[in-house]
């Protein structure tokens, strides 16, 4: 399927479609009012990112002289929190305000709220960090595994505030571009969390992002929803053992034990814990990739009575991804995203400029003809991990830095700090990014004097109130429609009316002739050299 402008999409276009730029001639695009105004005297705003981690060192997660992710925590080998030798925080003590936290999400009794019988380490971790000074996150003298593991939450983590690398960075890199996040003022604390069937992660993942101060949560993952008792004898039948029987008391999908009565305390303290912040700090949850009419777990639990905000995917065009879960019962909103091939009863998507789209004889699938393909073939450019652990690796030639296998004097050069970083950048998608570009939208009003008094629950109102869905061009919540239902004034920045000057300016590529983008006053002419070209143009 071509873009019917012909000329391809710019690596910054999911920024252009929820109004953060604005077109200025037919391949040139500049911050939007909008999005200056809410950038403009914004306070500083704080996204936890319940994730996978996010790596430390991309040069366009930096902040002058340091990473703009704050106080990183590992909830995986450690229920009360892993710390490693790379953090940028290791002298700011973690969990110190717990108590408080949780009295201001209407927790004020914590010993009757925690009063269930909850996996041993979970309740150590809680009842330790409730009596301030008692347990700390242990801290390991290794490098963080994010480096290797955090492709998910570095590329979320550039989505919510990605900004061009600092001019007074030690080392810059000749391959950045002006990359922007959707709120590059934001701070970000990534915190990782396994993908496993525990809910203990989860769990402490939450407490601290409320211990943290966080202003907005970031939840772009799924999670287990394990069976509880009575779901599990209405499937299976009284006295029908678990099938297939891993151990001794399994789960009927052998994931976990079904007879633990801890395990589901900790599911049930997730749950209650993640409906209780919603209320006061807006949680953002990713709507699921399956293609389920259905909300998957855990955006699932938001419903008309709760807080919780959930996210579906759109494509460039504005219609909703062929993968996007939920579409019986609505998100909260959509927002850009990539897209997937599907030929179904629901979706005609296929890449018209694949081979395979080109040797596709539909003639033989009942409803074939005549129906509209819808699919779109751009994703949404993010940030990676630097190397070969990231989405888009390295070739091996260039990341093999073995003596056995290189010149000494190569491999010398290819370690140094300047020279070093490769594949910075890559194409993502899923309901993950969009969920991702909402957060980094819902902290652009946390940020202003209006948006710093708001709750959870009046978050979700004033992006219900926007027209979203069914009345905007590209089906995604915008700026300034945001902006327009808070009733905030339209600030024009005084800074972009004057003369652009040269250090001002990047030349990059949007589609397949050369833009000048305003870099918001924060470029150097060291960025302006090449460009990017994302999706085939022509």
């Amino acid at each position: 399927m071509t873009d019917t402008r012909g000329c391809g999409e710019h690596f910054l276009w999911h920024l252009e479609r929820i109004g953060a730029l604005s077109a200025t001639g037919p391949d040139t695009y500049e911050p939007s009012d909008a999005w200056v105004s809410l950038l403009d005297g914004a306070q500083p705003v704080r996204i936890a990112l319940i994730d996978n981690g996010a790596v430390l060192d991309h040069p366009n997660l930096q902040e002058s002289g340091r990473p703009c992710l704050h106080q990183p925590i590992e909830f995986a080998a450690h229920a009360q929190g892993t710390l490693y030798e790379d953090d940028p925080d290791l002298a700011v003590p973690r969990f110190v305000r717990l108590a408080e936290a949780l009295a201001g999400i209407g927790v004020p009794d914590p010993a009757t709220f925690f009063d269930r019988p909850l996996t041993p380490a979970l309740k150590a971790a809680i009842d330790g960090y409730l009596a301030p000074g008692t347990l700390v996150p242990a801290r390991i003298d290794l490098p963080a595994p994010s480096q290797r593991f955090a492709a998910h939450g570095t590329c979320c983590a550039g989505l919510l505030a990605g900004r061009p690398e600092p001019e007074d960075c030690a080392h810059r890199s000749p391959v950045t571009l002006p990359y922007f996040g959707v709120n590059p003022g934001a701070q970000v604390i990534p915190i990782a969390t396994v993908y496993s069937h525990a809910y203990w992660p989860l769990v402490m993942a939450l407490l601290y992002a409320i211990d943290c101060g966080a202003d907005v949560i970031l939840m772009p993952r799924a999670a287990e929803n394990m069976l509880d008792p009575d779901d599990y004898l209405a499937e299976w039948g009284e006295g029908t053992p678990p099938r297939p029987r891993v151990g001794e008391d399994a789960d009927p999908r052998g994931n976990g034990n079904f007879l633990d009565a801890a395990r589901y305390a900790d599911k049930a303290l997730f749950e209650d814990l993640l409906i209780k912040i919603a209320a006061h700090v807006p949680v953002i949850l990713a709507a699921g990739n399956s293609g389920r009419s259905t909300l998957e777990y855990p955006a699932s639990l938001a419903a008309p009575g709760n807080a919780l905000i959930t996210v579906g995917a759109v494509n460039s065009h504005g219609h909703v991804a062929s993968y996007s879960s939920g579409q019986a019962s609505g998100p909260t909103v959509f927002a850009p995203s990539d897209d997937g091939e599907e030929i179904s009863a629901t979706h005609m998507r296929h890449f018209d400029l694949s081979w395979r789209a080109r040797r596709l004889d539909l003639s033989a699938f009942d409803g074939s003809d005549g129906r509209e393909n819808l699919y779109s073939p751009y994703g949404v450019l993010s940030t990676d991990i630097p190397g070969q652990y990231g989405y888009d690796s390295a070739s091996r030639m260039d990341l093999d830095l073995s003596e056995g296998r290189l010149p000494a004097g190569t491999v010398a050069d290819r370690t140094r700090p300047e020279t070093l970083p490769r594949a910075l950048y890559t194409l993502f998608g899923g309901t993950s990014a969009a969920s991702a570009i909402v957060a980094g939208m819902v902290s652009l009003i946390r940020g202003t004097p209006a948006g710093q008094g708001m709750t959870g629950a009046a978050v979700k109102a004033l992006l219900g109130s926007a027209p979203a869905a069914a009345t905007t061009e590209t089906r995604s919540v915008r700026i300034s429609d945001l902006e327009s239902a808070m009733g905030l004034p339209n600030r024009r920045s005084a800074r972009l009316n004057q003369p652009r000057r040269a250090q001002q300016r990047h030349d990059v590529h949007f589609g397949s002739r050369p833009h000048v983008a305003d870099d918001l006053g924060r470029g150097n002419d060291a960025h302006a050299r090449g460009g990017l070209q994302v999706g085939p143009g022509r």
